[in-house]
């Protein structure tokens, strides 16, 4: 069997590691598809150096993005951007929402050579605005796997054909899980655990290719693989596309952005507090001028049992009130 090689991208000057595949494979591709209906799949993103698309990814919270590993995205580093909300990456489209990079972390025990653990989250420079453009995907319950027949869709803007043809809009395909013990056969034992099968159910050339790396597997609205690499002709079921099984790292994916939760929370507790102190001073202030209001009353009624002779020596300073200005196993 042939094995995995990096292909190496150059992009304005600049050299990318794009992504890891059987050696031969070429450019990234989404074969035997068709265009989505545009911003139908809102959860879509493209990760991009030096302004061209590189790997696909997904939103999973409002600051993250989970991609493949063997998507080499570094920190900090101003050529490399998030664009979602996009369907036609040329265009640009006002419903675009585009981000930099403030952490990239690949699974500890990513291979290299055996592409195990290929998976990778991205931290946003700030939280993605929420709308029908864009949107968050659902993970699955932990150790889930789909079953053998189990038909699913995955897409990206790769090249549509083995001839490096590229789309001008988001394309989508369908795939169908089969057997993990089948799939370790065909590609001769390097299928691990952490990995999940797709093939064409015929003959037609359908499925991904290398640079559609880190794109979604999606079944009944959540993302359960992610796309990890392919044989050597794009689509072709004697070799199925292989996607990591998203369901093995449900921990590790919670462990690595509950930073964020916590801090958001802290901060909502701070502002009830401060809320809270604001109506107590404004309740006091109320009865206070209450208080004041009822001797006038009073006073009032007294001046008028006095008699004539001392009525001019009253003095009224002070009872005028106070104006009160708001988330089968089929080996």
């Amino acid at each position: 069997m042939a094995m995995a090689g990096l292909f190496i991208l150059s992009l304005g000057g600049s050299v990318l590691l794009l992504a890891l595949a059987p050696a031969g494979v070429q450019g990234s591709r989404i074969i035997g598809g068709k265009a989505v209906a545009p911003h139908s799949r809102p959860f879509i993103a493209s990760i991009q150096m030096d302004g061209q698309h590189v790997c696909g990814g997904f939103l999973v919270w409002p600051k993250w993005v989970m991609t493949a590993a063997h998507c080499p995205i570094p920190r900090h580093n101003p050529l490399v951007r998030v664009v979602l909300g996009a369907h036609r990456l040329e265009d640009p489209e006002r419903s675009q929402q585009v981000f930099s990079v403030v952490e990239s972390i690949a699974h500890p025990r990513y291979n290299p050579s055996s592409v195990d653990n290929d998976i990778r989250l991205l931290k946003l420079n700030e939280s993605a605005t929420l709308n029908k453009y864009v949107k968050r995907i659902r993970l699955p319950q932990p150790d889930v796997d789909l079953k053998p027949g189990t038909v699913c869709y995955v897409l990206g803007w790769g090249d549509t054909s083995n001839y490096g043809d590229r789309p001008s809009e988001l394309m989508e395909t369908g795939t169908t899980i089969i057997k993990r013990s089948l799939c370790r056969t065909l590609w001769r034992g390097k299928v691990s655990s952490n990995m999940m099968c797709g093939a064409s159910r015929n003959a037609t050339l359908q499925g991904v290719c290398a640079g559609d790396s880190g794109g979604p597997l999606i079944f009944k609205g959540k993302v359960y693989g992610i796309v990890s690499f392919s044989g050597q002709r794009c689509g072709d079921r004697r070799h199925p596309d292989i996607y990591t099984k998203i369901s093995n790292y449900i921990d590790w994916t919670k462990t690595k952005t509950k930073t964020k939760t916590k801090t958001k929370t802290k901060t909502k507790t701070k502002t009830k507090t401060k809320t809270k102190t604001k109506t107590k001073t404004k309740t006091k202030t109320k009865t206070k001028t209450k208080t004041k209001t009822k001797t006038k009353t009073k006073t009032k009624t007294k001046t008028k049992t006095d008699p004539p002779a001392h009525r001019a020596s009253r003095s009224w300073a002070g009872f005028y009130p106070p104006l009160i200005t708001l988330i089968t196993d089929g080996s």
